[in-house]
């Protein structure tokens, strides 16, 4: 790991704009400055949580081929695009050392059409559209509860079935060991055939289900955590990490765990040059840019979002508890001025936009009407390579996901971001990945759905210059990989 030195406290708090809910590991201090709500904490643990002497070795060992192939399955979870294109990344490594790797996903091929096509003989892949039960959105950044337990519920009512199907394939196809992300019911069938299981991941769903309080006391939370706890031998753990109930521990994890493995980034990194992306666009090199990128959920709020509300504050406060917050009453909004979404003289580049009607769509209409075409919005390619975005643009908004996170760290772009209280996962990602990058703006909730963006872009460009408050390896991939070869041939991770 390469760390440089921590910032002071009195850095972080004039920098950084961090949040999370562990109120007690931060010294806050709130102040105003460009109309936006500066609250600077210093984490406890001011850089990156990485197990440097196993990771060391393994990395030294990287540079020898391996004594013979493994033959792996990766089960990579469909909700969303972010299980998929983090785990491209392990997939490569693996490929690149000559193992042999079937993934199944539910997620769309293309996203590792490119790999596949290099590794023909190596890689396969597996379409499976009931990998496990994810949740349900209702936008952008919140989780319909009621909707996401009835998935969950119904699920596992044939959960049994679904194991024995993957127990006839992992036998039939001599399969040598199981990675997962994050996926519980093919651990119980490699389980089954005594095939070591590799949870690889920064959470699993039956911690993202116990942050949902719709799912408090049911019979699918519990069922959930027995499967885990009772399917997975080892834990390859992604920075930015929550508390992963099956392995019972916080992270970093003292006292060391030979089971569990604090891995480097892990992570997609750009192609292209940036003023080669920027040239593609029609976006000139010294033109301010910001790439919005929600994953195609509308940007418009949502009756689930509206019960939420804007919880990432209330009376000062931030919530520790890893449940949902007390709702929380949205100020009406005033109404939407186009300028208020996106600085004067600013480009932006669209990932993914969301529905018709949405603020997205309003902006854009409302640019084109001002001066024809869409007045400095580019919507790029539904095949874009976002790595290739984010390295063109001087700052990202969008939702707090690890892909997304993992990429603004790597190539030290400002970010802002709309805090997403359902999602428990989000408590890693800030506490453990943009506390110690340091480069991070909140947006409230009233002002996304209000639309007035502009105020937290600016006050995340003022962040480039100080640059990441502390730096990480981004070979997490490679690293994993070894790693799970040595588990098939040593019975160990190092």
């Amino acid at each position: 790991m390469a760390n440089s030195a921590p910032r002071s406290c009195s850095r972080v708090d004039n920098g950084t704009f961090l949040v999370t809910a562990a109120t007690a590991a931060f010294a806050k201090r709130d102040h105003q400055d460009n109309g936006v709500e500066r609250d600077g904490r210093c984490h406890d643990d001011k850089t990156f949580a990485i197990d440097d002497h196993t990771v060391g070795r393994l990395r030294r060992q990287s540079a020898s081929s391996p004594p013979r192939s493994i033959c792996a399955a990766f089960y990579i979870s469909g909700h969303g695009f972010g299980h998929s294109t983090r785990a491209y990344v392990t997939i490569a490594s693996l490929a690149d050392r000559g193992h042999s790797i079937t993934i199944i996903t539910g997620a769309p091929p293309s996203l590792f059409a490119d790999l596949i096509a290099k590794h023909p003989s190596l890689l396969h892949l597996r379409k499976s559209a009931v990998i496990d039960p994810g949740i349900i959105q209702s936008d952008a950044v919140s989780v319909d509860s009621a909707r996401s337990l009835q998935a969950c519920e119904a699920y596992l009512e044939t959960w049994q079935e679904l194991a024995e199907d993957e127990e006839r394939w992992l036998r039939d196809e001599k399969i040598e060991c199981v990675l997962l992300d994050s996926p519980f019911v093919p651990a119980v069938a490699a389980k089954r055939l005594r095939l070591p299981t590799v949870l690889v991941s920064n959470f699993s769903f039956d911690a993202i289900y116990n942050g949902i309080s719709g799912f408090d006391g049911t019979t699918a939370k519990a069922t959930v955590l027995k499967l885990y706890r009772d399917n997975f031998d080892y834990l390859l753990r992604l920075p930015g990490a929550i508390r992963i109930p099956a392995f019972d521990s916080d992270p970093p994890n003292p006292p060391p765990n030979p089971r569990i493995l604090n891995l480097p980034l892990v992570v997609r990194m750009a192609r292209s040059p940036r003023d080669a992306i920027r040239r593609s666009f029609g976006i000139p090199n010294f033109a301010k840019t910001v790439l919005i990128t929600f994953g195609g959920f509308s940007v418009t709020s949502s009756s689930e979002s509206l019960h939420v509300g804007d919880q990432s504050h209330t009376n000062g406060q931030h919530h520790s508890d890893e449940r949902s917050p007390p709702p929380h009453q949205v100020q009406e909004a005033q109404p939407w001025v186009p300028s208020d979404l996106l600085p004067e003289g600013w480009h932006a580049i669209i990932a993914v936009p969301g529905p018709k009607g949405d603020l997205i769509d309003s902006l854009i209409a409302a640019r084109s009407a001002n001066g024809g075409g869409a007045g400095g919005i580019t919507i790029a390619p539904r095949d874009s390579y976002v790595p290739d975005l984010v390295g063109a643009v001087d700052v990202v908004a969008g939702k707090c996901g690890y892909s997304t996170c993992a990429e603004v760290v790597a190539h030290k772009v400002p970010f802002v971001y709309v805090p997403r209280p359902l999602f428990a996962e989000e408590e890693g990602l800030l506490k453990r990945m943009m506390a110690p990058f340091g480069m991070a703006v909140e947006m409230p909730h009233k002002d996304f759905y209000a639309g007035t963006w502009a105020k937290y872009i600016l006050a995340a460009f003022d962040l480039r210059e100080q640059g990441p408050a502390s730096e990480i390896e981004l070979d997490g991939g490679l690293i994993a990989a070894v790693a799970a070869e040595n588990i098939v041939l040593t019975g160990r991770i190092v």
